[in-house]
Formats: C-alpha cells, sequence, structure tokens
C-alpha cells in the first residue's frame, strides 16, 4: 500500500473510530461508565488527528478560503437553518433570537435540533491562528511557543470553567480545549510520521510491544474515566483536570495505534469504520437528529415513549440509527458517482 493511501486509511478509520464512539456517547446516555469512557477520548482524538496533520501553507488566502468553505460555511449553514426552526417553533424574535445568535456561533445552545457542530467553529479558528504561529521561523522556538500554549490551555480548562453557559460567545470558550489538543497533536506528529512506523508488523516482539502499549492506554482510560466521572469538552467539564488529560491522551493515542494496525494490515479491511470515519460530518448531523428527535418521536406515537431511556432499546436505536446513517451515505455516494457520470457524458 503507498504511503498516500495508508495515510488516508489511517486518517478515515481513526476518524471512524471517533464518530462511532460520539453516536455511542449521545444514545447509549444511561449507560454511564461508558459514557465516561467515551466522553473523555471522542473529541480529543479528532483534536489530535487534527493536529497531527497541519502545517505551513505557502498560500495563506487560499488556504483560509478553503477551511472557511470545509469549516465555517457549513457551521453557519446549519446553525442557520437551525435558528430559522427556532423562530417558527418558539415565535422568537428573527433578528435577534435567530441572526445574531448564529453569528455569535453559541455552540449549540438553545438550537431546536441541537446538533453538536460547535467544533466545527472552534477548529476554523484554531486552523487560522496556526497559519500565524508558522511565521514563527526558528522551529525550536515555534515549538516551545506551542508547548506553553498547551500548558497554558490546560490551565485555563482547570481556573476558567465557571464561565457561565450563555456568555460563551463565539465559542471562545471551546476554543482554548480545541487549541490544546490540536497543538498536542502537531508537538507529537512526528512520532507518527507514517502510520505503519507505529506498527511494523515484521517482527513478533514488535507484534507483542505494540498490543501492550495499546491495551496499557486502554486500561488507563478505561480506569481512571470511571474514577472521574462526567465530562464534556464544550462546557470544559473536566473533573479532576490531571485524570482528564491522561484520560484524553492515553485514549487517543490507543485509538491511533488500533488505526494504523488497521490501516497497515494485509489481511484486515476497515471499510465499514473507515467509511464512516470517511463521511464523519455528514454522519454527526444525521445521527443526532435522528435519535433525539425522531426516535422519541416514533416511541411516541407508538405509545412507549417511557421506554427511550431504556438500555435495551437504547441499543436498538443505536443500531437502527448506525444503519440508516450508512445507508444515506451509500446514497449520497451513488447519487454522487451518478452525477460525475453525467457531467463527464
Amino acid at each position: 500500500m503507498s504511503e498516500k493511501k495508508e495515510r488516508s486509511l489511517f486518517i478515515d478509520v481513526a476518524k471512524g473510530f471517533g464518530i462511532l464512539m460520539v453516536m455511542c456517547g449521545h444514545l447509549l446516555s444511561t449507560e454511564q461508565g461508558l459514557r465516561y469512557f467515551l466522553y473523555t477520548i471522542h473529541i480529543p482524538l479528532f483534536l489530535l488527528l487534527s493536529g497531527f496533520f497541519e502545517k505551513k501553507q505557502d498560500k495563506i488566502g487560499k488556504y483560509l478560503l478553503k477551511i472557511f468553505k470545509r469549516l465555517y460555511l457549513p457551521y453557519m449553514l446549519i446553525t442557520a437553518i437551525d435558528y430559522v426552526a427556532y423562530t417558527f417553533v418558539y415565535k422568537a424574535d428573527f433578528w435577534h433570537d435567530s441572526v445574531i445568535k448564529a453569528f455569535k456561533a453559541w455552540g449549540g445552545c438553545e438550537l431546536v435540533f441541537d446538533i453538536p457542530i460547535w467544533f466545527l467553529f472552534a477548529l476554523f479558528l484554531v486552523k487560522a491562528f496556526f497559519q500565524i504561529l508558522h511565521l514563527i521561523k526558528n522551529e525550536k522556538v515555534k515549538n516551545v511557543v506551542i508547548g506553553i500554549i498547551v500548558i497554558g490551555g490546560f490551565f485555563y480548562m482547570r481556573f476558567f470553567s465557571y464561565i457561565p453557559y450563555k456568555n460563551r460567545y463565539f465559542a471562545i470558550f471551546a476554543v482554548v480545549p480545541v487549541l490544546t489538543y490540536y497543538s498536542i497533536g502537531y508537538l507529537v506528529k512526528g512520532l507518527i510520521g507514517r502510520p505503519s512506523k507505529i506498527y511494523e508488523g515484521t517482527v513478533r516482539s514488535e507484534k507483542v510491544l505494540t498490543a501492550v502499549i495499546m491495551g496499557f492506554a486502554f486500561m488507563i482510560t478505561a480506569f481512571l474515566s470511571q474514577i472521574n466521572g462526567d465530562v464534556g469538552v464544550l462546557g470544559c467539564h473536566f473533573g479532576n483536570i490531571i485524570y482528564f488529560i491522561i484520560n484524553s491522551i492515553c485514549g487517543s493515542f490507543g485509538f491511533i495505534i488500533l488505526s494504523s494496525i488497521l490501516a497497515s494490515s494485509k489481511k484486515i479491511k476497515p471499510r465499514f469504520i473507515s467509511y464512516f470515519g470517511k463521511h464523519s460530518l455528514a454522519v454527526q448531523v444525521t445521527h443526532y437528529y435522528l435519535a433525539d428527535y425522531a426516535a422519541p418521536e416514533i416511541l411516541k406515537r407508538l405509545g412507549k415513549g417511557d421506554l427511550r431511556y431504556y438500555p435495551p432499546v437504547q441499543c436498538i436505536i443505536l443500531i437502527s440509527v448506525i444503519l440508516i446513517c450508512l445507508l444515506i451515505l451509500i446514497a449520497k455516494g451513488f447519487i454522487g458517482n451518478k452525477l460525475k457520470s453525467l457531467k463527464k457524458a
């Protein structure tokens, strides 16, 4: 497998694990132990992956336009639609309660569908900020500055989590955790390089050592996450910040190693997971609507509304949502291919 293809598969598999953890965390909300584990990892994993592949751009203006279209526009479009719905559902003032709030980027506060896409806006700001950091030509000095940002970010998360949720305008409150984990990903990207470097798979001792490191990372996260309890990056709710740092980094690297093993394996083809990772934003938007609005409405009409938080029902909803998302993605790909064929014709 070429380095480019392997790297692409590695990213998709890791993002696939991330979005599946997001889905499980949202849908299996009564399983608190599992929720503690998942919420410790899924957002830091996405951010570390983004930081791995951060690099200086030759044409900064073109790059900023690209990430504006890829990150900020989807955020604004989905948020604007949500606030328009908010206006009609709650008879709110369109200008003050919808348009202005959308531009303030409140990150999911008081929305009708409450689709959690706040990280898009925060990631847009972080990527733009890193292009400023790249103006520092001395690589060692730049890494020191980024290291200071990481340390400052953890202090911020520890001491400023009391800011009222309603005052978190422009998602600034969430930008610092995003910047912190993105910076960690950037600092350790030299350890990753080509994904297969994590797992060469040519010597038995290397396989055993890799498996031990991965298992140890998961064990630490599984144990400490239960002690630390409920956490959330958006709300800067981290419990014991030291536990959260250890959990999030160990758990993220556990899944990164697992993704690297799968990406470099000649026997295992992780197509299902990589497909979800490739379309993670679409899955994020779709699953939340299906789980939080469509499923409860169906149960209500069936006279089974009280079963929404019954674990077996939640598992059924989770499996159903995963299958529906998969069908939507397949249909999306089929339609996209047909449109491309028509254009070529």
